[in-house]
């Protein structure tokens, strides 16, 4: 088989322009392991710093890596930023997954997947319990948002009002684990959000009462801690609904709901 060296012992592959390297490393579906070519040689230093994902799933990965590897990342815009940790050993602090939060949030990324490494089951809170506030991020060009928290972080979710920013763009949001306020769900998910197709939030520990108003949400599903929450929802398009926890003993949804398939 001929070698990708030519007779002379220049490396071709170096020798590609830099917009094909960065094709090449982007199919490795992995910033971990497009940072390791960087030891083939000066060429490749830099090239993976240029891929337009920033993924994190490799079983290896831990905080500091993730860290080191957006202090480098010299791409100005991002297609998508998936960071995944599972080791318990080295948790994820809520300044820290708000950080990386605002990094992406920089690149304006499509998607955005977090997933941090959290106990199957919520710990029982003891009355002193001390909550970690996690700073939201506006994400205005993002389709895909998908979080999976840790329990004990208070979601902090941005402001609305003149000059506040909006997800413009976000069709998916998918939140699993944290607390969060009632009424800034709500604010976000009716005045923040004017394109969202589909709501999913899971294992939440939501103060408050949540109201839902959304002409383009088509699928809700709901799976709240909090005990005593009432739920409103007016969603014309609403096709699927899905809900656990709340207190809907009111007609609740039926209502203002103008759904095209039954519940």
């Amino acid at each position: 088989m001929e070698s990708s060296r030519t007779a002379s012992g220049l490396d071709r592959i170096s020798g590609l322009s830099e917009d094909l390297l960065v094709t090449i490393l982007a199919g490795l579906h992995s910033t971990a392991t497009a940072a390791r070519t960087s030891v083939l040689s000066s060429r490749w230093r830099r090239v993976w710093t240029k891929v337009p994902d920033f993924i994190f799933l490799d079983d290896d990965s831990s905080p500091d890596s993730v860290d080191a590897a957006i202090t480098a990342y010299a791409a100005p815009a991002m297609e998508r930023f998936a960071v995944g940790l599972d080791d318990m050993s080295r948790p994820v602090t809520a300044s820290r997954a708000a950080a990386w939060l605002r990094f992406a949030a920089s690149r304006a990324p499509r998607e955005v997947h977090v997933c941090l490494p959290c106990n199957k089951e919520p710990p029982p809170l003891p009355e002193d319990d001390v909550e970690e506030e996690l700073e939201v991020s506006i994400f205005e060009s993002t389709l895909w948002f998908n979080a999976n928290f840790v329990y004990d972080f208070r979601l902090r979710l941005p402001p609305a009002g003149a000059g506040a920013g909006v997800f413009a763009e976000l069709r998916i949001l998918s939140i699993k684990q944290g607390r969060v306020s009632g009424g800034d769900l709500s604010r976000v998910v009716s005045l923040q959000c004017p394109c969202l197709w589909v709501l999913e939030l899971t294992m939440l520990d939501v103060d408050g009462d949540i109201s839902v108003r959304s002409d383009t949400l088509e699928r809700l599903a709901l799976r709240v801690v909090g005990v005593g929450n009432r739920l409103d929802v007016v969603a014309p398009r609403l096709e699927w609904l899905q809900v656990h926890g709340c207190n809907y003993e009111n007609p609740l949804l039926l209502l203002a709901v103008n759904l095209k398939t039954p519940i």
